[in-house]
């Protein structure tokens, strides 16, 4: 069984409340429930949450909801604990984390991770990339960089612009790391207690951790945009974006 799990916070540090912000009408959390739901990749979508405002709020628009505990770090291990106390969720074996603040995703990017999983016997988890050439958009550490090997294995995770480019003379791209997670179950049953890492604490990136305990994290390149909300400009970006789309 493959089940979506959307890790869902009231607070924020950048943009506190942002997943019950409108959007043509909907939060958006409700959004990405809807999206997740419209895009038949799953058999089940979840939203796990600590804050009874978020559970009460998506318990309108009929969704499933999990109570978790306030004292998971990140949404990898919310998805762990969802695991842990939904018995409906026993039979789950690919487990994907769909971001709460972005209000759409391309379903080929989820078939791609899926994929990624049941055909690689050494993949632990595996996440999308999508390639830009924005220098500007580059120094931005609320974009997450990512350099991999020619085997689609992530090397390393960044908020710095990676790589750097010694010779200045060479067209310079980077990855921009989509915050999709694909994980297997087995992966998440072996990390509950792993200790945070230095480079996991050093950039503020969950991912790091467990390439510092030598989980493979394979990369799907992916044709997509980025539809996250991070601040509250974003809201009127996105609104705009899923006008045109006319998917909302």
């Amino acid at each position: 069984m493959t089940i979506a799990i959307i890790p869902a916070r009231f607070h924020s540090t950048r943009f506190p409340g942002k997943l019950l912000q409108l959007i043509h009408g909907k939060s958006v959390l409700e959004h990405a429930y809807n999206h997740a739901i419209k895009s038949n990749c799953f058999d089940r979508v979840v939203i796990s949450t600590p804050d009874l405002n978020i559970k009460e709020h998506a318990e309108k628009f009929r969704a499933n909801v999990v109570l978790t505990p306030y004292e998971c770090p990140n949404g990898t291990y919310r998805a762990l604990k969802t695991l842990q106390v939904d018995p409906s969720l026993n039979n789950a074996n690919i487990i994907i984390n769909i971001q709460a603040d972005h209000p759409k995703f391309a379903p080929s990017t989820v078939a791609a991770l899926i994929d990624i999983l049941k055909i690689s016997d050494d993949a632990d988890m595996a996440t999308p990339v999508y390639k830009f050439s924005d220098p500007k958009k580059a120094q931005d550490p609320s974009v997450v960089k990512c350099l991999f090997d020619h085997e689609n294995n992530a090397i390393y995770f960044s908020r710095s612009p990676i790589p750097y480019y010694r010779d200045t003379t060479m067209t310079k791209s980077y990855y921009h790391h989509l915050g999709i997670y694909a994980y297997k179950r087995s992966f998440l049953e072996k990390i509950e207690h792993l200790p945070h890492s230095y480079l996991e604490q050093a950039e503020g990136l969950e991912q790091l951790k467990f390439l510092e305990f030598g989980y493979r994290i394979k990369i799907a390149v992916v044709d997509e945009d980025d539809y996250s909300v991070d601040t509250p400009s974003d809201i009127e970006k996105v609104k705009n974006k899923l006008l045109l789309t006319k998917e909302f």
